[in-house]
């Protein structure tokens, strides 16, 4: 979940009057599954370098982690049929918010063309500058909140996750003492100030996830124990919460579908490349998680490899992933860390403007005095603040990634003991609110009444934002109180 640099005012740069009729064709409601025909000009359709397939493979990378192996727990929880059932409406619903994000970008950046703006193709490229172009400031600052909450949550699991995996590979350390210990590793680790020097972590989770999978099915074949169908259990309305907030993490890819969608060849491929990633990961969550289910039944917990029997294999199995979401967790921190700096630059900017204002004042009633100040000693004066301000921005960037650290370590110390809780309950409140609510509040903007639709078009992202709402609280609540119950294992 990555966001770029936002627009620096998205409303400075557009001026859009909505009653124009080419605004609403944006906005047709009944068209919101035909993303390749959206674009009726040819210059919208180029961008990057990305092949369809290279795009496919960049997104389905926000699929495959974490949330996956939290899959069998949730058919655990909520039973085969309910979850298979909530698996494909989730994947639809998620699939139908980043086609609304994509028109309402889409929407926006072609009203900015047609005003004659030259800057029109970098209008909307980011989450945070569509919610304030729509709404203000409230919703850019809602959104900011939303994806921070969402990297910071996942980095959370993340670190339980590790320390989970760790403790039962060595477990003389207790859970608590490797999340300590992490901490610090990662405190060093997150001075890293470019992404690039991790990007073969990517391919390398790739690789180390799929043979995970291969790995804890070729243990559940050897078990030869298998949940029968009529042992099975099929239907568990008290297991929706749990099922709803781990579906919501397995299933955001949203926060890299801008980012995709620029790195295409040909922008106009991104339909195709959603409704492939969406059916194979829709595909594979619904086999992995339902097979684990048949291996483990009742006694399937979270995430699935805790059900590895003490063998060498699974020990190196828990750590070549344990290894890669390190790398992971550093790499999801950096757009919370490129927000921080940004903070970080502006208040130092404001502190030397304050302070330049004061000399100045000073300097004019010297002058009047008849007292000159030396230009020299003026510009040695100014060396000296830049250097100062340069040291005191890289002391607060890097105090402030330890910060980061520190809370995430705090908070998995707390709550880490479930890592399925975790995972449902992040995804419940964070994800939620990035994959399903702000993507309609978005494109509810675009089809209100003044652009020549009625609500009643509107009942589908109404009806979605009332399901994300709804499912956040219920999901909230019951993780608060799964995690005042302490903890437990299902066997």
């Amino acid at each position: 979940m990555s966001e770029p640099s936002d627009a620096s005012s998205p409303q400075s740069t557009l001026s859009v009057e909505l009653s124009t009729p080419d605004f609403a064709e944006w906005s047709k409601p009944e068209s919101a599954d035909h993303m390749t025909s959206e674009v009726d000009d040819t210059d919208n359709k180029s961008g990057g370098t990305a092949s369809t397939a290279q795009g496919f493979q960049n997104l389905v990378k926000a699929f495959i982690g974490a949330g996956m192996l939290s899959m069998p727990s949730a058919f655990a929880a909520g039973g085969v049929i309910q979850t298979l059932l909530m698996l494909v409406l989730m994947a639809a619903i998620s699939r139908y918010c980043v086609v609304l994000l994509l028109k309402s970008a889409y929407a926006l950046r072609d009203k900015a063309r047609r005003n004659g703006d030259p800057n029109w193709r970098q209008v909307a490229n980011t989450f945070s500058s569509i919610a304030e172009f729509t709404y203000g400031r409230w919703c850019f600052w809602l959104t900011r909140f939303g994806l921070m909450s969402a990297q910071i949550g996942a980095c959370t699991a993340y670190l339980s996750f590790i320390a989970l995996q760790l403790a039962d590979v060595v477990p003389s350390v207790s859970r608590v003492s490797w999340v300590v210990i992490l901490s610090f590793a990662l405190c060093v680790l997150m001075q890293l100030r470019s992404a690039n020097s991790l990007a073969w972590a990517s391919l390398l989770g790739n690789f180390v996830y799929g043979t995970a999978v291969v790995i804890v099915l070729s243990f559940g074949f050897h078990r030869n124990e298998y949940v029968s169908w009529d042992d099975s259990k099929l239907f568990d309305f008290g297991g929706f919460p749990y099922v709803f907030g781990t579906m919501c993490f397995a299933l955001e890819g949203i926060g890299l579908i801008l980012p995709v969608e620029r790195s295409l060849r040909d922008r106009s491929k991104i339909g195709v490349v959603v409704d492939r990633t969406y059916g194979f990961a829709a595909s594979l969550f619904a086999f992995f998680g339902l097979v684990c289910y048949l291996f483990w039944g009742k006694c399937t917990t979270s995430p699935v490899l805790s059900d590895l029997p003490d063998h060498t294999l699974a020990h190196i199995v828990k750590l070549t992933i344990a290894f890669v979401l390190v790398l992971s967790y550093v790499l999801q921190m950096f757009p919370v860390t490129a927000i921080v700096q940004k903070s970080i630059v502006k208040w130092i900017r404001s502190r030397r403007t304050a302070q330049g204002g004061a000399a100045s004042g000073d300097l004019g009633m010297s002058l009047m005095a008849g007292q000159e100040r030396d230009q020299e000693t003026a510009d040695v004066s100014d060396l000296i603040q830049n250097h100062k301000s340069k040291v005191l921005q890289e002391f607060l960037d890097s105090l402030s990634r330890c910060v980061l650290v520190w809370f995430t370590g705090i908070f998995a110390i707390i709550l880490g003991h479930n890592f399925g809780l975790v995972v449902s309950l992040v995804g419940s409140v964070a994800l939620s609110l990035i994959g399903f609510i702000l993507p309609c509040l978005f494109y509810l903007f675009v089809c209100r009444p003044e652009t020549g639709h009625t609500w009643q078009s509107a009942w589908k992202p109404v009806t979605v934002i009332v399901i994300g709402v709804l499912g956040s609280i219920v999901g909230v609540v019951t993780a608060i109180i799964d995690f005042a119950e302490g903890d437990h294992k299902p066997c």
